[in-house]
């Protein structure tokens, strides 16, 4: 399911989204099934390790050609420290991955968000 979050990292913004591919290649890059990262609850800000928010940022942003490196998401990371903190980005991250529809059924989040109160 492609929902686009905007990420926004210094001055630039970017498009974080993830289809089954993406998902995938993350769960092979950290060694461990996304299912008991992102359906952890309160645990999942132990699971949001480094390791996760790099392979999380390199399959989830899609405005290059190809995959960043190591490097390219570190220099990402630093310079998304100066106005937030690692805690801020796993939270932006994780909310990304649920928000896929693929660890909740869509038809659950379809119905959660429309019992939510409206803004008005």
């Amino acid at each position: 399911m492609k929902k686009v979050h905007t990420l926004t990292i210094g001055s630039k913004k970017y498009e974080l989204y993830f289809n089954l591919i993406d998902l995938r290649r993350i769960e092979r890059e950290i060694g461990k099934s996304l299912i008991s990262v992102v359906m952890a609850g309160p645990a999942a800000d132990e699971r949001a390790d480094i390791d996760f928010l790099v392979a999380v940022l390199r399959y989830g942003l899609h405005d290059t050609d190809k995959y960043r490196t190591d490097d390219e998401i570190y220099d990402l990371i630093d310079e998304f420290c100066y106005d937030g903190n690692l805690d801020l980005l796993g939270a932006t991250l994780m909310t990304a991955l649920v928000e896929t529809g693929f660890f909740i059924p869509r038809s659950v989040m379809t119905e959660a968000q429309a019992e939510q109160p409206s803004k008005a």
